[in-house]
């Protein structure tokens, strides 16, 4: 990396889990701070 260049860490807006059933629906979870989501 060249001397004086800052990489900004971009977390994903989501995850995406997807499991096979039957009457399965979406959930919209609330945002966390980037502290809670590195403990994943």
């Amino acid at each position: 990396m060249k001397e004086g260049k800052q990489v900004k860490k971009l977390s994903p807006g989501h995850i995406a889990v997807e499991i096979p059933g039957e009457e399965t629906k979406n959930v919209g979870l609330k945002p966390v701070s980037d502290k809670e989501y590195d403990k994943l």
